[in-house]
């Protein structure tokens, strides 16, 4: 009886949520789409009035990295959003959805990725940076080893970078865990390969399960993310900080209905923004 009662009044919160997400969003019409936010039980901090797709939890629950299309109509919404979850999509799937994006897109209409800096992470290790270096150090370090019991060779420097590029998520625990090779073979590969050629290997030591597992599948860095966003129709492709913004309709930490930015991420992240003219 105190089963049924809990998933009567799971249900009953949820369909409260649904009608007032409608309400909050103009029927789902505001013209703002998020992209890998979740809805606000789970995720209050972040503007009421976004449409959020995400794989669970969301207004429209889609794994975009499985099926990249959106469910919303040509060229009728006015602004995009994603932050850190472009690097989640695999190699086939990103330039799927960039075109998807381009698609729904009105003319005018703005978009805004956030997401690792693959060249950024691997300047900074080749200048031995110890602010990145003891950010990541310090996560492997009290949830893999500490809480999960994960080997001590994760603490190692180098998976400060190869855990941002490539990583698995293991089901129960919902940490990203590193791909892990031995230091001397990361130096080796970053040494003799092009930047291209070493995103890719890096990608390669996931093995199949750990690659359907949601963890980082792409490494991205702004000529890259820009060719991609110029090759499917974007104009006015722009690479910007923290906290600031080219769109003009895009409110960021300032205020309740703007975005929230995280800043322990900023050091090492890619900003960009780019315009769907026609």
């Amino acid at each position: 009886m105190r089963e049924k009662t809990k998933k009567i009044l799971q249900y009953k919160d949820l369909y409260l949520n649904q009608i007032f997400r409608r309400i909050i969003t103009q029927n789902f019409s505001s013209g703002k789409v998020a992209l890998g936010e979740r809805n606000t039980y789970t995720n209050p901090l972040f503007p009421l009035d976004w449409i959020r797709v995400d794989w669970q939890d969301a207004d429209y629950n889609i794994n975009l990295s499985q099926s990249p299309n959106l469910p919303f109509k040509d060229n009728s919404q006015k602004l995009l959003y994603s932050a850190h979850m472009i690097e989640h999509l695999s190699s086939q799937s990103l330039p799927k959805l960039l075109k998807e994006c381009y698609r729904i897109l009105k003319p005018g209409g703005r978009i805004r990725f956030e997401c690792p800096d693959a060249e950024k992470l691997i300047n900074l290790y080749l200048a031995n940076d110890e602010k990145m270096l003891s950010h990541f150090r310090k996560f492997r370090q009290e949830i893999l080893i500490n809480k999960f019991g994960y080997p001590e060779h994760y603490i190692e420097d180098h998976l400060s970078v190869l855990g941002e590029i490539s990583n698995y998520i293991v089901e129960g625990e919902w940490v990203h865990v590193p791909v892990y090779v031995p230091k001397d073979e990361f130096d080796k590969k970053l040494e003799t390969l092009s930047f291209d050629q070493f995103f890719d290997w890096c990608i390669s030591l996931q093995t199949p399960e750990q690659h359907q597992s949601g963890g980082h599948q792409s490494a991205i860095y702004f000529s890259k993310l820009c060719l991609m966003l110029e090759k499917v129709g974007f104009t006015n492709v722009t690479k910007v900080d923290f906290g600031e913004t080219t769109i003009p309709e895009l409110k960021l930490n300032n205020g309740f209905w703007s975005i929230k930015e995280k800043p322990h991420r900023s050091f090492y992240s890619l900003f960009i923004e780019a315009e769907k003219l026609n």
